[in-house]
């Protein structure tokens, strides 16, 4: 049989075959904010409310509720799914927001008897407020040392004992220090150097520790670590030491006395350094750990007596560090090792983003990592610092000012957690401050797997509770989009503005404005599938004019106002109701998922009077007729959108064959069954990206009700179902790495084939999934027909690959 006939048939079968389709109705009242490909809805009961999952097809009571807060009382925010439906993004309270003061820099004066620069290899603390920093020069001729009370706030140089005198600098560089007690610590580098420190930094002076059974003559003293006792003002007792003689052999030494004699330790490497320890527990349990150059990481449970290897790598380890007895990290020149299970296991965390070019981390050695509770920071060469809170899942880059072309060495968190220090070349010392922490409302992330929220980075800056607030997320999870405070002004003209923003991977970008030194607010409402388009609106006097931001190279965004075709930004007075009328767009609630069509809102206020899309690639327009409409969806052609009318009492689909329909006229079309009959939609708040399903709230007698629309519907036969398949959502188009192929319908065998013009297959999916991707990143740039195939019946899409 020929295709066309097939396809003849087969839409013959389906005029015979019932379509079980339904627009299903909450039995309490809610609102919803989105909905998946499976038609799973996010739905809340009111103002201020928890959000809930509503999975009507499988039960039309099936609700869960996940947490979050839905706006109301000054705070925003709408809860949308990303793409795959594995996460859920909106406003969530948080107990504990921590609020970075920011980075500071302490760079020192080189000395004007300096042979050469100075860099700082060493940063530890002893007591409550006393940090010690230690800087030598690249040939170890001359160290300095560096000490402060105040947690960097002031510095002063440290003086050496020699023969009873004191001297500002020595031959050395230190690799390590520790504490011993709260007035007590010792440090260690290379020339057999070790130093005893007391008298808040006054008293440093060398000393030689006793190793038993010893007779060689050692070179470097790598690593040194005391297990502090529970009265830290009492001597430590347990503690170890890394040795490496002069003729290579390598070994680590306990001692259980306090560091009067030392024993040699068994089971460590000889031909390999240990480069750092940590232990986790108390004086009465203490695990200890060490990390060496050999790319061991290794464990005693006997006090440092006898050690076995629990991981290796291919290369080296430089540092190790424990956050409570479960979450540790391990550092390697080019990735950082993470467990979660108190070191049973040992995962590989490639520190950045995926995208190389918004974080070129090639070349980058990383040196140390740090804790502040459940947050990793790591800090590496050429000013590269990122930070984790999911333990190496997802990365976010610390932007710190004057870093670049400076390696960061060594860090340490202060002793009151409320500073981090590192240590870098050029004798400086960097710093981040944190406040204590507080409660409010911020932009987060739902993971439905683990149930778990994740707040975004915080500004720290705050109206009444609220900091930042989500209003949407590109389809790869990537970029969450929304406001965030902000401080503009200094001084007594300092205010605070609601700014738009981009989470990118959790980390805050705040977005270009027109007015700088304005404190009217702006908004981001929705992005692309790759967060590389963002669309929202900018307030200048009153009204809100819409606009978008585009990705640059560099990962920043540049700002665009949506103006009548052939008016520039520069000719428009933006505080001049006339000239906003005449020129501004309404603003935009939409983006299709290639980032080529926005859409939004008409008004009387701005020259779009009617809902519209536009076409930022081509500049054309479409004014969908609809008096004061909003889009809140469109597709990849700009053929489809849907959204509600000005009063919000008409939800509505607009197709560019049919153009406006009523969402309840539509449905009858459709020839829809409500479960709630006396129910009427009233407003359209999105739709899948299969296009399968919508949702929204409507009324059902004085009532308020949250529903979702399923378009497609459960065929009691296979004809419809197989024309629906074909009819899949391709985007984005162009593509130059991921394909995503969206399907209305789960559990049909479906194959999707890409082929060259010549007809040869060059990616073949066969999928039962309604999200697919294809990866084209292999595939040569130019023109390919996608096949869509269910059940013999085909439909192609053109797609052009780019890279």
């Amino acid at each position: 049989m020929k295709k066309r006939d097939l396809y003849v048939a087969l839409l013959g079968l389906s005029l015979a075959s019932p379509v079980t389709a339904q627009v299903y109705v909450t039995e309490g009242q809610f609102f919803s904010t989105g909905v998946n490909n499976d038609g799973e809805v996010l739905i809340m009961e009111n103002q201020c409310s928890p959000y809930n999952i509503w999975k009507p097809k499988n039960d039309i009571n099936d609700i869960t509720e996940i947490g979050g807060v839905s706006a109301g009382n000054g705070i925003g925010g709408e809860a949308k799914w990303t793409e795959d439906g594995k996460f859920v993004t909106g406003t969530t309270p948080w107990d504990n927001i921590v609020i970075q003061k920011g980075w500071n820099c302490s760079a020192f004066e080189e000395p004007a008897d300096a042979p050469q620069p100075h860099h700082v290899s060493n940063v530890f603390f002893i007591a409550n407020s006393l940090l010690v920093t230690t800087a030598s020069t690249a040939d170890g001729s001359d160290m300095r040392i560096r000490s402060t009370m105040n947690n960097g706030d002031r510095w002063r140089a440290g003086n050496i004992i020699v023969s009873g005198f004191p001297v500002e600098s020595v031959e050395g560089v230190m690799l390590d220090g520790c504490r011993f007690t709260s007035l007590i610590g010792y440090m260690c580098g290379r020339n057999a150097s070790m130093y005893y420190i007391g008298s808040n930094g006054n008293d440093i002076h060398a000393i030689t520790p006793v190793l038993n059974g010893f007779d060689g003559e050692v070179d470097t003293y790598w690593a040194v670590d005391f297990v502090v006792t529970s009265n830290t003002y009492d001597p430590a007792k347990y503690g170890l030491l890394s040795v490496e003689a002069k003729d290579g052999e390598c070994s680590v030494w306990y001692t259980a006395d306090g560091g009067d004699t030392y024993s040699k330790a068994d089971g460590t490497y000889a031909d390999a350094a240990a480069t750092d320890f940590c232990y986790t527990g108390t004086e009465a349990d203490a695990v200890m750990w060490l990390v060496n150059s050999k790319g061991a990481i290794q464990k005693s449970v006997d006090f440092g007596v006898t050690w076995t290897t629990v991981c290796e790598i291919e290369g080296s380890f430089k540092r190790i560090h424990f956050s409570g007895s479960d979450n540790g990290v391990a550092v390697a020149d080019d990735a950082v090792y993470v467990t979660t299970d108190g070191g049973e296991t040992w995962t590989r965390c490639e520190v950045g983003s995926d995208d190389v070019e918004l974080n070129p981390l090639a070349g980058t050695v990383w040196n140390d990592a740090c804790w502040r509770e459940n947050t990793l920071y790591v800090f590496g060469t050429n000013g590269m610092a990122y930070s984790s809170q999911n333990y190496g899942k997802e990365w976010k880059k610390e932007n710190i000012d004057d870093a670049e072309g400076h390696d960061l060495n060594r860090a340490t968190l202060s002793a009151d957690g409320k500073y981090i220090l590192v240590g870098a070349n050029d004798f400086r010392v960097f710093r981040l401050g944190f406040e204590d922490s507080r409660f409010g409302y911020v932009a987060g992330k739902y993971e439905v797997e683990t149930d778990t929220w994740t707040p975004m980075e915080c500004s720290g800056v705050f109206s009444q509770d609220v900091n930042s607030c989500s209003y949407n997320v590109s389809g790869d999870g990537h970029v969450l989009v929304g406001n965030s405070y902000q401080m503009i002004g200094e001084g007594g003209d300092a205010q605070s503005r609601a700014q738009a923003a981009a989470w990118v991977d959790g980390s805050l970008v705040t977005l270009p404005v027109l007015d700088e030194e304005s404190n009217r607010a702006t908004q981001s409402y929705a992005t692309s599938y790759d967060g590389s388009v963002i669309a929202g609106w900018n307030d200048f006097v009153g009204p809100w004019y819409g606009c978008y931001w585009t990705r640059n190279d560099d990962g920043s965004y540049t700002q665009h106002m949506l103006l009548k075709a052939g008016v520039d930004v520069k000719d428009v007075d933006f505080y001049n109701f006339d000239d906003t009328k005449r020129y501004c767009f309404g603003p935009a609630h939409a983006v299709s998922p290639d980032g080529k069509w926005i859409g939004g809102t008409g008004s009387s206020t701005n020259y779009t009077l009617n809902a519209w899309l536009y076409n930022i690639e081509t500049g054309e327009f479409k004014d969908l007729g609809i008096d004061g409409g909003t889009v809140v969806r469109v597709n990849n052609e700009g053929t489809m959108a849907v959204g509600y009318g000005a009063t919000g009492l008409s939800a509505f689909i607009w197709t560019e064959k049919d153009g406006y329909k009523d969402l309840n006229d539509y449905a009858t079309e459709l020839g829809l069954d409500y479960t709630n009959s006396e129910f009427s939609m009233i407003s359209c708040v999105d739709a899948s990206p299969n296009w399968r399903y919508l949702c929204g709230w409507g009324m059902a007698g004085m009532g308020k009700y949250a529903y979702m629309m399923d378009t497609k519907g459960e065929s009691t036969g296979i004809g419809q179902e197989i024309i629906e398949q074909c009819k899949a959502e391709i985007y984005p188009n162009p593509v130059s790495d991921i394909l995503h192929v969206a399907l209305p319908y789960e559990g049909l065998k479906t194959t999707v084939t890409l082929f060259d013009l010549q007809g040869r297959a060059v990616k073949t999916l066969k999928t039962e999934n309604t999200t697919n991707e294809i990866d084209v990143t292999d595939v040569r740039p130019g023109m390919y027909i996608l096949d869509v195939e269910a059940k013999g019946l085909h439909k192609g899409f053109k797609v052009m690959v780019k890279h």
